[in-house]
């Protein structure tokens, strides 16, 4: 299985994501609209499901074929609950670690609270859901277009 659409797919989101998040730092888009960190969220928890989705089907060696769509989103779903987790982790602390308090100042000021974090990892896991949805797609279409 050629994986060249995924992973071209997910280099044009980590520059996308990486473009944004410097642009929106620096002209204050998070504070400036709210609404903007869900999309973010949406496109992290996106890459991190395309990546670990390859990376699965890359370390175990299998045709998509022999892997159920269960797996797929489970993996993808994994990886968006571990990085969106480490990063709420990691805004929540920010203000509260000594040596990062004026590095990552920024960041807890973005730190909404419990709700925040709830609605940016469900945001994460949406993307990730994507993910999955669109390696099952492209699997299903590929075994049609075989026949």
């Amino acid at each position: 299985m050629k994986f060249k659409k995924f992973f071209s797919l997910s280099v044009v989101l980590l520059v996308a994501i990486t473009v944004l998040d410097f642009l929106a730092f620096k002209n204050f888009w998070y504070w400036r609209w709210r609404w903007f960190d869900r999309p973010m969220h949406f496109m992290g928890g996106l890459f991190a499901g395309l990546v670990a989705i390859q990376l699965f089907l890359y370390l175990k060696r299998r045709h998509p074929r022999e892997v159920s769509g269960l797996d797929l989103a489970l993996v993808s779903l994994l990886a968006a609950i571990i990085i969106g987790g480490l990063w709420e982790f990691l805004e929540f602390t920010a203000d509260k670690l000594y040596i990062a308090h004026v590095e990552l100042k920024t960041l807890s000021m973005l730190f909404d609270g419990w709700r925040g974090s709830l609605k940016d990892l469900l945001f994460d896991l949406i993307g990730s859901l994507v993910a999955a949805i669109l390696f099952l797609i492209s699997f299903i279409w590929q075994n049609k277009k075989a026949q």
